[in-house]
């Protein structure tokens, strides 16, 4: 007998946050071991994720600080180049974002690849 899909719907775990995420199972036993899981593990949000990484009028910028490195690999480094921040475990040779794309390769290892974002807020509220 074919198994019918189940969703749920899983509310973030940060107080007072009403996002939800819809997730989609197998199986009602796939659900039930999820439900466990999210019991030690609970979901958040994006938004709710890594806070400190989400820009708002309170926190108006971030800057990231990318090195290009060589990526060791067991018999020794892999061809190419990695982006890696300071004490990352890993990378990729890419880094893109808004208007920018960067290939490690193409520059000399110890290269550093720095991207601020910063929100700017108008001096006065606007009114739609």
């Amino acid at each position: 007998m074919p198994r019918r899909p189940v969703t749920a719907t899983v509310r973030c775990a940060k107080p007072g946050c009403g996002e939800r995420a819809h997730f989609e199972y197998d199986s009602q036993r796939d659900r039930q071991e999820s439900d466990r899981r999210r019991k030690d593990h609970p979901w958040r949000c994006y938004r709710h994720t890594n806070e400190d990484e989400v820009l708002s009028a309170t926190n108006a910028e971030r800057t990231t600080v990318l090195t290009a490195v060589k990526v060791g690999h067991g018999h020794g480094p892999l061809p190419g180049l990695s982006w890696r921040a300071e004490g990352a475990s890993s990378g990729s040779g890419l880094a893109s974002g808004p208007g920018f794309k960067a290939i490690a390769s193409d520059l000399p290892e110890g290269a550093r690849l720095i991207v601020t974002a910063r929100i700017e807020l108008p001096d006065e509220p606007s009114t739609r």
